[in-house]
């Protein structure tokens, strides 16, 4: 005989509340309330400590109309590792003692929003997904599952140069606490909403903050990306755009030797970057040809840029063991790699209204060409140059690599797989170093 849903919820009910954890949440739950007499941020929260506060018939309604509809939820997401259960009052006790700590409310994503919290001993953002949703309940997107995987990525990258440190996850409920949501919302079923219901169930991410999206520096430098520019005169900001997309590649490449990781979903909004200072664009110094110059071509041009890339988002990643340790060339299954980050490059392009490269800078261009097919001739001519020219180049390189990739891997029998292979390709080129790649995800190799 089928088990009804009356006897699924109730199995359900009985899996989450036989945690041991489980119980004293609930009875802050019981003791939740909706607005307080002395509520002046419109939180949820009383503003005076020790105030008594007022208990509406509304939150009586949690436990029958809005828990039972996320318990199963709620259990699944209590079996990971770590997982705390905690009230508003107690999250944002532990999590934001003081408003000051709060530099600013981030971007919403497809499924929640997130806060920048940073005080003296900790830099951290707070990711916050509804499990409840609004208006059509429970959004597959939401799913413990997907949660639970995302953890699962964030733990298996975490100690990968180029990602940011996992720090935990809290579940919750009532109103999203204050800072990461201001809209009104309201509970999806019909007889709670009529009580004006704002309940939510959140499971809340804490993660170190990785720095500035990519999204956000090409909209800085956007004045001067759109600027003309010609022989001997390339604005200082492409350098330290190089410099990102470079540690990009390298973060990939990296994390691929490693666990065999594909990203999946690396645009600009999930590169993050820091530099040094808060004023970031320098301008290379210009040097005169001389004899020397042929001995130490191999200069780095993007270490000094002091930048620090990362990748953030881990939900769509994936990981194939079984292809760490191939020799390069080999793996296609980390294909998708290389055409994310050359997507990547490309829209870079079209974002200050650039699509076509080879119309900027034709000798440029032909150069970034003639290496890419010959890398040993990159080299020599690298070797010839005086170090604007060279650094210019090899800024160009970086650049217009994914316009020259595109055609290159569209090609069936081409020898570019993975972003190792990439990277290797920049290397053999005397673009770059390995020691300068990985220095720009703050790992130095060899």
């Amino acid at each position: 005989m089928d088990n009804t849903a009356e006897d699924v919820q109730a199995e359900t009910q009985q899996h989450f509340r036989s945690d041991s954890r489980v119980e004293a949440w609930l009875d802050t739950l019981d003791n939740a309330q909706t607005d307080s007499p002395d509520d002046t941020r419109g939180d949820g929260l009383d503003d005076t400590p020790g105030d008594t506060q007022e208990i509406t018939q509304d939150e009586g309604h949690i436990r029958q109309h809005c828990l039972p509809r996320a318990e199963r939820q709620l259990g699944q997401l209590l079996s990971i590792e770590g997982c705390k259960l905690l009230s508003p009052a107690q999250w944002e006790t532990n999590n934001i003692p003081t408003r000051t700590s709060i530099v600013g409310k981030l971007r919403p994503g497809a499924v929640g929003s997130a806060i920048h919290v940073k005080e003296t001993n900790r830099d951290v953002v707070f990711k916050v997904i509804r499990i409840l949703g609004v208006g059509s309940g429970l959004d597959p997107s939401t799913s413990p599952e997907v949660i639970s995987q995302e953890v699962r990525n964030l733990r298996a990258v975490s100690s990968l140069p180029g990602f940011v440190k996992y720090r935990g996850m809290s579940l919750t409920y009532g109103k999203p606490p204050y800072p990461l949501e201001s809209r009104p919302t309201s509970c999806s079923e019909e007889f709670h909403a009529a009580g004006g219901c704002s309940t939510h169930f959140m499971a809340i991410i804490e993660q170190d903050f990785g720095g500035e999206t990519l999204k956000s520096l090409l909209a800085r430098y956007k004045n001067d990306l759109e600027q003309d520019f010609g022989p001997h005169w390339l604005p200082a900001c492409y350098r330290n755009l190089a410099a990102v997309y470079l540690g990009t590649l390298a973060v990939l490449a990296n994390a691929e030797n490693a666990l065999g990781y594909t990203h999946n979903d690396p645009h600009s909004g999930n590169v993050v970057v820091e530099f040094p200072t808060p004023s970031a664009v320098t301008t290379p110094s210009t040097e005169e040809h001389s004899s020397q110059n042929a001995a130490t071509y191999q200069r780095e041009t993007f270490a000094d840029t002091h930048v620090r890339v990362r990748l953030i988002d881990q939900e769509a990643a994936t990981f194939e063991p079984s292809v760490v340790g191939e020799k390069p060339g080999t793996a296609t299954e980390l294909r998708t790699n290389v055409l994310h980050w050359i997507a990547l490059l490309i829209n870079c392009w079209k974002a200050f209204g650039k699509t076509r490269p080879e119309e900027i800078w034709e000798t440029k261009w032909e150069e970034a060409q003639e290496f890419f097919e010959n890398p040993a001739q990159s080299r020599a001519k690298l070797a010839q140059m005086n170090t604007q020219d060279r650094r210019d180049s090899q800024i160009w390189c970086v650049l217009v690599a994914g316009h020259i990739l595109k055609s290159i891997t569209a090609t069936p029998h081409n020898r570019i797989f993975t972003s190792m292979d990439v990277l290797q390709r920049l290397i053999d080129m005397g673009i770059t170093t390995k020691n300068e790649a990985y220095g720009l995800i703050g790992e130095v190799k060899e």
